[in-house]
């Protein structure tokens, strides 16, 4: 994957080749109207906006689009992509960095970073059900269609302003800005996003609110584990999985259809490509892949289908999955049509009595014949079933055998 690949799929858009070595499109920092933002696709790979200067490699791109720190934005790029980033950590540093695309170790945060992160997500919680988070929790209920169980099993809870906590108190180094004064750690104002797996809190998401020239929808927390799978605690061998793009949307699904199917989602369209994520997914009987419907969801997909033998695409009609809900499509149906038809078990051989022996040895005589309700007219043969203990007589259904039986 290239940083063209890597820009159009985080940022959903597409860009226009313009000449040999560059696509041009709307700049996803300022948002200008102009086709201002230019992305350098030989050479050292890079990105310029004309408009608000933003520019850098894929890990910048990376640290100013999605709000990870620089190791985070390293360890996606080290295990998504094959990009080859020259960038020169210089922001918060005086020495220059080599990347090597390592496969890192894929733990839960420092316990530091954990502690201050539950009680951020505690009080998150409480502010999303009172007076500050009124509106948050509109917008859940009514532009999202998430019920009040689904938001408070998912523990969403709604930081009600933008601040800065000490970072070393998170357990995060230092950095700097260009004024080389100590920055804080950002926290924005939005709905807080609680990533949690096999019991243990491993990263938090802010879904920030709309705003004009907003450069930054969602905002993944500094010092938590990039490459996690949300809902990752739901995927349980043979059972079926939707693997979706963004939380909401598996959400969505969970709600109409928890049923049916674990709904997890990566994050984004380049997400969770960890073994452990691989491995765990390819225990279930089936993996819909449904990610947006757009051309980035369409070529993120395929990862999973090349990585998966039990995956499949299963393609939102329009958008997403919670814009279908919101269109009133239902996902339950929806998610069914794409499941495996369920064979129904064998029938278990009912016992069959003994079988009566086609041959009988006569050893006394012709007692004449009598009317069977069920049989009609039956002769008795009075004789010894030499193999059948207990048994001195037997009416035959068959008049021709009985009477060939006792012919003289």
């Amino acid at each position: 994957m290239d940083i063209l690949e890597l820009i159009q799929g985080e940022t959903k858009t597409d860009f226009a080749k313009r000449g040999s070595k560059e696509y041009h499109g709307r700049c996803p920092f300022c948002r200008c109207e102009s086709n201002s933002f230019v992305v350098f696709v030989t050479g050292e790979e890079r990105y310029w906006c004309r408009n608000c200067d933003a520019k850098g490699d894929a890990i910048q791109f990376l640290r100013d689009y999605k709000g990870v720190d620089f190791l985070e934005a390293k360890q996606i790029l080290g295990v998504e992509s094959g990009i080859q980033s020259n960038h020169h950590h210089n922001h918060n540093h005086h020495h220059h960095h080599h990347h090597h695309h390592h496969h890192y170790a894929l733990t839960s945060p420092s316990e530091v970073w954990v502690a201050q992160a539950q009680k951020f997500v505690t009080a998150c919680q409480a502010a999303l059900w009172d007076e500050r988070g009124a509106k948050a929790l509109e917008w859940l209920r009514t532009a999202r269609g998430l019920t009040e169980k689904t938001i408070r099993d998912a523990a969403l809870g709604f930081n009600d302003k933008d601040w800065y906590a000490n970072r070393q108190e998170w357990g995060l180094p230092e950095e700097k800005d260009d004024k080389g004064r100590s920055k804080g750690l950002w926290l924005p104002k939005g709905v807080v996003i609680p990533w949690a797996i096999d019991g243990a809190l491993w990263g938090v998401r802010i879904r920030r609110p709309p705003t004009p020239g907003d450069k930054l929808k969602y905002y993944w927390l500094p010092g938590g584990t990039p490459n996690a799978l949300y809902g990752a605690d739901l995927v349980l061998p043979g059972k079926p999985v939707a693997l979706f793009e963004g939380e909401i949307d598996a959400l969505s699904v969970a709600q109409a259809a928890g049923d049916q199917v674990a709904a997890v989602a990566t994050g984004s369209t380049h997400g969770a490509r960890r073994p452990k994520w691989v491995a765990r997914l390819s225990t279930v009987s089936v993996v819909l892949v449904c990610y947006d419907n757009d051309e980035a969801g369409e070529n993120a997909s395929q990862h999973w289908i090349d990585a998966l033998p039990n995956a499949k695409r299963w393609r939102p009609y329009w958008a997403d999955a919670n814009d279908m809900a919101k269109d009133g499509v239902d996902l339950c149906a929806w998610v069914g049509a794409g499941l495996p038809v369920e064979q129904p078990a064998p029938a278990q051989p009912q016992p069959q009595p003994p079988a009566i022996p086609t041959t009988i040895k006569i050893e006394r005589i012709y007692l004449g014949s009598i009317h069977s309700p069920k049989f009609g007219k039956c002769e008795v043969v009075e004789v010894n079933l030499a193999d059948w203990e207990g048994y001195t007589e037997v009416l035959h259904p068959k008049q021709s055998v009985a009477k060939e039986l006792v012919q003289p």
